[in-house]
C-alpha cells in the first residue's frame, strides 16, 4: 500500500483506518476438511488407545464447525504461539481479535478480524504471516469413514474456539489466509481428477501432506486425486507464475535426442520421485519435532499441538521469558541448552497451539487448546 489511508484496493475487504489498524471484513479463519495429527495431539489419546508416535487422520467435519462458530467470536489474534489465559493474558503477543459474527460457509469458517499491531499489519502485508490458524479444543470420536472421498480415521466432535494466530503456514492450507480480496464462491461439485503427471513440486506434495491429504499410507488410486487438490488450493491462493520462455536448443545436443522411455513411465517415476522425496522430508521434520518436545519438557513440561521444532523451541525460550524475535533458527537450541542448564524444571506440563491467544474464559474453558 502506498496511500496513506485507504483500502488495499478496489475490491479489497482490507481497510486501514487513520490510526494505521486494519480491518478484515470477511476472511476465511478455518475449513472442513481431514488432517493429519500425531497420537500424542490428539486429547485422550492414551485412553483411546492411540499410539503416541503414529499418525490419525481427523475430520473437522461441515457440521461440527457450523455449530462451533459461535466460539471463535471475540476471541484474541496472535502473532505467535503461547497459551493464554485470562491469568497470563500474553499482551506483548496479541495482535488483534475476530469479529462477532463468524458463520460457516461450506466448506469454510469465515470471520471479521481487526489487527492493531504495526509489526503485525506488516508481516501479512509482506507475506510473512499470511495464513491463519485457529485453536481449539475438541472431543475426538475414533469413528472411522470417508468424506469426500478422502478416509478419515476420527472426528473432532464438540469443537470450542480458543484463539486465531498469525503462521507462516497452518494445517488449513493457504486459502485459509487474511483476505485482500472479495470470497469468491466456492463450486463444490466433484470433478474426476485427471492422472498425475510431473509438474507436480516437492511444494504441491509439501502441502498435501501438511493438510493430511496424503500419506504414507494413501491408496495408489487415491494418489492423483489428493495431489491435484493440493495444487487447485495453492494455485487458488496464488497467482500463476510466468512461464518462462524454453531455452534454444542446439542440434546434436542430449534434449535433441528422442527418448526411449514413454511419457507417461516418465511422469509416474517424477511422481513417485517427489513422493519419496517428500515423505523423507516429513519424517525429518517429524524426528526434529520429537528432538524439540523431549529437549524444552524439563522447562515447559509437554508440548503439544506445534508444527516444527523452531515453533516449539520458540514456544519454550519466550515461556522462560527470553526474547527470540529475530534470533536465528540455527541458535534456538543452544539458547535452550543453556537455559535449561540454568534453570529449574517448570511445574506441570503445558499444552501449547499452533497459534495462541485467549478470552476463553468467556466460553467457559480452563483447559489448554488443541490446535488446527
Amino acid at each position: 500500500m502506498t496511500g496513506i489511508l485507504a483500502h488495499d484496493r478496489i475490491g479489497s475487504v482490507r481497510v486501514t483506518d487513520e490510526d494505521g489498524r486494519l480491518y478484515v471484513a470477511r476472511t476465511h479463519i478455518s475449513k472442513a476438511c481431514v488432517n493429519a495429527y500425531r497420537g500424542s495431539e490428539i486429547p485422550g489419546h492414551a485412553a483411546l488407545g492411540l499410539r503416541a508416535d503414529a499418525m490419525y487422520r481427523l475430520l473437522r467435519a461441515p457440521d461440527e464447525l457450523a455449530r462451533a462458530a459461535p466460539t471463535f467470536n471475540a476471541i484474541p489474534v496472535l502473532a505467535d504461539h503461547a497459551h493464554v489465559s485470562a491469568d497470563n493474558p500474553r499482551r506483548d503477543i496479541t495482535v488483534g481479535a475476530t469479529g462477532t459474527d463468524c458463520a460457516f460457509d461450506d466448506p469454510y469458517l469465515d470471520n471479521a478480524l481487526a489487527i492493531w499491531d504495526a509489526d503485525a499489519i506488516a508481516m501479512i502485508r509482506d507475506g510473512g504471516r499470511r495464513e491463519l490458524s485457529c485453536a481449539y479444543r475438541y472431543d475426538a470420536d475414533m469413528t472411522p469413514g470417508r468424506w469426500r472421498g478422502q478416509p478419515y480415521d476420527g472426528v473432532m466432535r464438540n469443537i470450542r474456539g480458543n484463539h486465531v494466530a498469525l503462521v507462516p503456514a497452518g494445517r488449513a492450507g493457504p486459502d485459509v489466509l487474511v483476505a485482500d480480496s472479495a470470497i469468491q464462491e466456492s463450486n463444490m461439485a466433484p470433478t474426476p481428477a485427471p492422472m498425475p503427471d510431473a509438474t507436480f513440486s516437492v511444494q504441491v506434495i509439501g502441502h498435501a501432506l501438511r493438510t493430511g491429504a496424503l500419506t504414507p499410507d494413501t491408496a495408489p488410486d487415491a494418489l492423483a486425486r489428493a495431489l491435484h487438490a493440493a495444487r487447485a488450493e495453492m494455485d487458488e491462493a496464488s497467482p500463476t507464475p510466468a512461464i518462462p520462455a524454453a531455452p534454444s536448443v542446439t542440434p546434436g545436443t542430449p534434449s535433441d535426442v528422442p527418448s526411449d522411455t514413454p511419457a507417461e513411465l516418465a511422469s509416474d517415476a517424477a511422481v513417485r520421485d517427489a513422493v519419496a522425496r517428500a515423505l523423507d522430508a516429513e519424517r525429518a521434520r517429524a524426528r526434529a519435532m520429537e528432538d524439540a518436545r523431549r529437549a524444552v519438557r524439563p522447562l515447559v513440561g509437554d508440548v503439544i499441538g506445534m508444527d516444527s521444532a523452531d515453533a516449539i523451541y520458540r514456544y519454550a525460550l519466550a515461556q522462560a521469558g527470553h526474547d527470540v524475535a529475530g534470533v536465528h533458527p540455527s541458535a534456538l537450541r543452544p539458547m535452550l541448552d543453556m537455559v535449561v542448564g540454568t534453570q529449574g524444571a517448570a511445574a506441570g506440563a503445558v499444552v501449547a497451539a499452533d497459534a495462541a491467544p485467549d478470552f476463553n474464559t468467556r466460553f467457559g474453558v480452563t483447559r489448554a487448546p488443541r490446535v488446527l
